[in-house]
């Protein structure tokens, strides 16, 4: 069983009167407490060690066939004492076929760090939904101020294509297709205004533009992935500091066999592994969102609630970066249709 250090930790699952309790590891606040008291941004170095520990904890969930699909600051925990950052909130997270995109559900992610592609209400989106996020939330940090705020979705793609140019060949066949956005004409964008130098070159040095602009590309494919967002040179001494080394894709015989390789991969305890065995063997319950301060919350059955994913094990393995049988084979099965 592996964890990521830059992932809220599940530590213990319990029932009692018919809920299930997930108890998390406790951090004192988030990414919003953050930016609240320094509305002017953060320093450089820290926006440097926040998003790179972003982006070890989204490599790791890539890594293993996750798409987190809500990245935001209220997402992203803080340590006080050593500003450690980990994610939380896997509510909407979602197992994908490394073969590569099946059916998903267009509504995720709040609409100000959400990509054109979802915007457009693309149901074969990629991870690359993860690193339009971590270039929102740089900019965010940067001065204190959310990049494309926008109040819908139709002025969420006018702002974007107005700092980052306009939506591709397959964008546009998307927004025609969808009846939401129905004789709706965007103004010339061809000449889109270089946003990310003209708000943040007084702040940042030129390679975190260049890391910023490539995490923002208007196609998804030309988007960094995840290894190369924590392999980017703007990052430079940090995966020794943090104690990343890049790895290698194993064997079905080598994974189960994986125990080390670097900080990313870390067996954990007797406790978390028990409590995820809890929790999965209560498959007839939702599992909820993260706690954002590491509570212990209460789970009881909301078939309704489109955000709550149907597959209790997939996430709670997720949660302590499980790698058991449980799952088949020691990894992820996904389903056939999209969990909302």
């Amino acid at each position: 069983m592996l964890q990521c250090p830059n992932i809220v930790s599940l530590l213990e699952a319990f029932r009692r009167k018919g809920k299930l309790y997930l108890v998390f590891e406790y951090v004192e606040r988030n990414m919003l407490e953050v930016l609240e008291e320094r509305p002017d941004g953060l320093d450089r170095e820290s926006v440097r060690r926040y998003i790179f520990q972003l982006c070890l904890a989204i490599e790791y969930c890539h890594r293993n066939s996750v798409i987190h699909r809500d990245i935001k600051p209220e997402n992203l925990l803080v340590s006080q004492s050593d500003r450690v950052l980990k994610l939380c909130d896997f509510g909407f997270a979602r197992t994908v076929p490394k073969s590569g995109a099946t059916d998903l559900t267009d509504y995720v992610a709040t609409r100000w760090y959400r990509s054109p592609e979802l915007l457009l209400g693309s149901t074969t989106y990629t991870a690359a939904v993860d690193v339009w996020a971590i270039g929102c939330l740089m900019g965010e940090m940067t001065d204190g101020q959310p990049l494309f705020p926008g109040d819908t979705e139709v002025d969420q793609l006018k702002l974007i294509q107005q700092g980052m140019g306009p939506l591709t060949s397959t964008q546009m066949e998307l927004l025609l297709r969808n009846p939401n956005f129905r004789g709706m004409k965007f103004p010339d964008m061809c000449r889109a205004i270089d946003t990310l130098r003209r708000k943040y070159s007084k702040r940042l040095p030129a390679g975190a533009l260049e890391f910023m602009r490539d995490c923002l590309r208007m196609d998804p494919k030309r988007r960094l992935s995840a290894r190369q967002c924590v392999e980017h040179p703007w990052f430079d001494g940090l995966p020794a500091e943090f104690g990343w080394t890049p790895m290698v894709e194993p064997t079905e015989g080598a994974a189960k066999a994986a125990s080390g390789g670097g900080r990313n991969f870390q067996p954990v305890s007797t406790r978390q592994a028990d409590a995820v065995s809890a929790a999965n063997s209560l498959a007839g319950f939702s599992v909820p969102h993260l706690s954002p301060t590491g509570m212990v919350m209460p789970v009881s059955r909301s078939p309704e609630a489109p955000e709550v994913p149907d597959t209790p094990g997939a996430q709670v393995g997720l949660l302590t970066g499980a790698d058991t049988d449980a799952y088949g084979d020691g990894g992820f099965e996904p389903d056939d249709e999209d969990d909302e």
